[in-house]
Formats: C-alpha cells, structure tokens, sequence
C-alpha cells in the first residue's frame, strides 16, 4: 500500500472537508476472506453487546483447509481475531443476557463471553456425533424468561431447552418436522411462547405452530393462509397484531396476530426486513435485503428506495444495530455507515453464465502508463479510441472469474477485486485494483474524506474475482499463479501514480530495472 500511503500525505490539508460519497464498503480483515454461506434465509452477523460478530477465513494453501475466525465490528472499527471452529451467526449464534454467547451446531455448542477466551463445547443433543449425520439445527436460538431454545431436526424436530445458561440440557419432542431450510424458531409477538414454522415436506403445505409449554404441545396459529416457503416471521414492534411473513416470491402481513395473511404489492423474494426507529418527529424506516441488493422505506413500505450503492446485484441480508447498518451476500461482510448508500447495485451475470475471463492489458506509451480490463466490451472500446487516442495491447494477460465466481467454484475462496479510478484533470489519470477488502475500504473512506475538487481514488466498482494472497505458506492455490503489483513511484517523481499488473516475474524484474516498485502478490490468477 505504499503508493496509497503517498495520496494520504498529500491529501491531509483537506480533511477539515468532507465529500460524504455514500456507498456500500467492504467489511473484512487483511488476509481474510469474509463470507456467511447463501444469505436466503436471512442469514446474517450475530449482534452482541460488544458489537456485530463477523466470521472469516484465513486460507491455508497447502493443506487445502480454511481457518475460521472471528472479528467483532463496532462503530470504531474491526477488532480481534480469535481463532474460532464454526462460525457464528444470527442463524446459529445468541447471546445471554449476562453477555454470554452461544454458537450451535447441529450436535453441541460453543460457549464464551470475549473474543480471546477459552472455547468451553458441550454436546446439548446427547447424540453421537459420527453417527447421526442427517441431523441439522433448525436455528435461530431463542430465548425466552431465561430459557435458551435450539431445536434439532431429521424427520421429526427435538427441542433442546437449558434454564441454567447452557450448563445443562433437556429435550422435547415436538411430533412434527420444522425443518433446517429456514429460520424456524422464534418468540411469539408478545415474547412469551415460542412460534414454529412447520417444514414443507412430503408435499404438506408449511403452516405456523405455537407452544405455551416449553415445545410438549403444539397450536396451529394460521387458519391455512400461511403463505408456501416462507423464510421467517418478522414482526411489527409498534403493533403485536401486525406480523411479516418473508418469502422467495414475496412479503405477506397477517393483522391478526398471525392468523390470516394475505399478500403485498411486493412480491420480489425477500431475505430480511428490518424496522429502525429514529427518535422523536422521525419516521421509522424500514429496510429489506433483496435478491438485487437492499432497499429501505420511510412510508411504511408504501414506497422503497434502492440503497445498494457499492453492492452486487445479488441476494442480500441485512441487520441493525448499535448505529450500524451490515448487509451480507455470498461475497461478504458491507457496511452503510449512514444509511445514504442511494442507487442501484452493480450489474453481473446469472451465476449460469459465470466463467473464467481474460484480464487483457493495455498501454499507452506517452502517459506511460498500464490499464487491464475483464470487460471484452470495454477492451473492444479502448480498441476503437473510445479511450483516447495511443492505448494498444501489449500482448499480456491472466484469467480471472466473472464477478460473483463461477457455478463450479466455491465461492468461499473468492474475492472481488475493487476497481478505483482518479479523475483526467485532478489526477491521478489511472486506475488501481485491489482484492483487499481492508485496502478497498480504506480508500473508500478517504474517498469520503476529500473534497470533489482535490486529488483522490474514486470507486468505480468491482472489476472480476480472484483467489485471494494467502497470509502465509504458498500464497496461491494450486490450479492458479501469482499476479504481482508494480509501482511507478509516481508521488516521489511528480507524476502520475500508475500500476501495473503481471504474472510473469521476468517482467517485474524490468519493470524494477526501469525504476518501478516490486509491490509483491497482488492477487491470485486462476489458470484453469
């Protein structure tokens, strides 16, 4: 980062003046990669009285194994990481009143109150863990008057209940399937018995339960309404009547307290919703992650604003807390630090039609400058002089992924790589590319920090997917080759910043030789 460290120094006269540029940022630490799984069913970070907690993996290259780990994000920034087997989230995670949390799988549980404590596991289910491997956790866990609530299903569900914060276990059979397919648990509108979405299995269509006892008895709350594959219930904090039903083909409101439902004019799949009060002589707004970004309301969903500036165009979660609004997808952790990420998310390919793509590289010898595009539009472009006269190919260039990864890859050990551009006349004249989700925020936020009219990296998107630089032992995976960085030097000798981009380390040596920095392993290049 040492050419970006040399825009910091330049620009530190104009930090009294902030350029608010609204935008989805990237929230992940160096050498991590961020990812949650499919966000369909709403799956997000765990909220905690110490801030959001964000999984992350640190890949190890040479024996193919990922590490997961934890960061907790505040409105100060990332903190951490603890080494952490499993992952939490608001699909498997909870926190005790007493700031104790729990991370459940489909067997036992993680325990601990700080990031760096000792792990404490305890098998709540009783079974075996080799040989019951059919069984999953329904999620989310719930609390209710002290009591901890998990559920574990195969063809029928169990409900597991401790009243002495985790330390022991007792279990419950409900005599019908909720299901692993959703978020199937929760509170009922009052907070005082727990609510089950049946599971559609078997052709039956799916149908809402409650239990005043703890799960021995069930109650059927829906009159036969209950609208098919529904996600989660959602309901209003201002009305205990009023409950949303979120589905992938739409959001359904029952007024009788989750009896009848009918169906809205919105009738997209939706994967969370979210109601935000924001004090006195304030409308509440009320936000919904998507299957093309995020959206928020201050009518009361009687219209919606799109607020997925920065994103993907794909399915997305939200959650709230703690003055921090966090989206997830299957790329990762985003942050809207104020609510004002308007416009639409960026365009990519149905995950069909993903592939590898050829980074093509150009050069224009007057400015002496480098540029690679995934874009074969944007290249053929350049081509015609669209660009400018004096940009050829230079004959050079590495694979990548179409944005969003590939169908036939894990889309866990991808990144994305942020495109950034300065401006012709402020400068720098060039563009810089990073899979660093800490490098593309960093010069998101001192994006927003200067003024329109100084020198500054503006965000123009994302460019392609790479395997990311591991933090240690080989830095690339097998089946892909380095890409490394080069640095004009343009700060120290009153010019332009560029950088160049290459898989041939020969070529690096020259570029040495002429005076450009080594910037080491940018990121990884698939070759196959």
């Amino acid at each position: 980062m040492r050419s970006i460290k040399l825009l910091v120094a330049i620009t530190g006269l104009f930090l009294s003046s902030v350029a608010l540029a609204g935008q989805w940022k990237p929230l992940c630490i160096e050498g991590g990669v961020c990812n949650l799984g499919s966000p369909s069913i709403g799956v997000g970070p765990l909220l905690t009285s110490q801030g959001f907690l964000l999984n992350y993996k640190v890949i190890d290259y040479s024996s193919s194994t990922f590490v997961n780990k934890l960061i907790l994000s505040t409105p100060e920034g990332l903190t951490g990481p603890s080494s952490f087997k499993g992952g939490a989230s608001d699909l498997s995670s909870i926190e005790l009143p007493d700031g104790k949390k729990f991370s459940f799988n489909r067997y036992g549980l993680w325990s601990w109150y700080e990031l760096d404590d000792e792990l404490i596991y305890t098998n709540y289910s009783g079974n075996d863990t080799l040989n019951s491997r059919m069984k999953a956790e329904t999620g989310p866990p719930v609390i209710i008057d002290g009591t901890v609530y998990i559920g574990n299903t195969y063809f029928s569900t169990v409900i597991y209940y401790s009243d002495d914060n985790g330390v022991t276990w007792n279990q419950r059979q409900t005599g019908f399937a909720i299901g692993a397919d959703r978020l199937n648990l929760l509170k009922n509108p009052e907070g005082t018995n727990l609510w089950a979405i049946k599971s559609e299995r078997f052709e039956e269509p799916g149908s809402l339960w409650e239990s005043p006892d703890r799960g021995e008895s069930w109650a059927r709350v829906d009159d036969g309404s209950f609208p098919a594959f529904t996600m989660r219930v959602v309901h209003d904090p201002r009305n205990l009547d009023r409950s949303y039903a979120l589905t992938n083909h739409g959001l359904y409101l029952s007024l009788d307290r989750g009896v009848s439902w009918q169906e809205t004019e919105f009738i997209e799949a939706i994967h969370s919703l979210l109601f935000i009060e924001r004090g006195t002589g304030h409308s509440r707004l009320v936000v919904i992650g998507t299957d093309t970004g995020v959206r928020m309301s201050t009518d009361e969903m009687v219209s919606w604003t799109d607020i997925s500036s920065g994103l993907l165009a794909q399915q997305h979660s939200v959650v709230y807390g703690d003055g921090q609004l966090i989206a997830t997808s299957s790329s990762g952790y985003y942050s809207c630090e104020l609510m004002d990420c308007f416009g639409a998310a960026q365009a990519i390919l149905p995950e069909e039609d993903r592939g590898l793509v050829d980074v093509v590289e150009f050069y224009h010898p007057d400015l002496d400058h480098y540029f690679i595009t995934a874009t074969q539009e944007e290249a053929n472009a350049i081509d015609q002089g669209v660009a400018g006269p004096g940009w050829v190919r230079t004959g050079e260039q590495f694979n990548a992924w179409s944005l969003g990864g590939s169908s036939d890859r894990d889309r866990r050990q991808l990144a994305d790589v942020c495109r950034f551009y300065g401006s012709l006349k402020l400068g720098p004249n060039s563009h810089f590319y990073s899979a660093a989700s800490s490098e593309c925020k960093f010069l998101m936020d001192l994006q927003d920090l200067i003024p329109d009219d100084k020198p500054r990296w503006n965000f123009e998107g994302y460019a392609f997917t790479v395997p990311p630089v591991a933090p240690s032992g080989p830095p690339c995976p097998e089946d892909a080759i380095p890409v490394y960085r080069a640095y004009n030097n343009g700060f120290a000798l009153g010019i332009d910043s560029n950088h160049r981009y290459m898989t041939d380390p020969d070529l690096v040596d020259e570029m040495v030789e002429e005076g450009w920095i080594d910037e080491g392993i940018a990121f990884c290049s698939p070759v196959n």
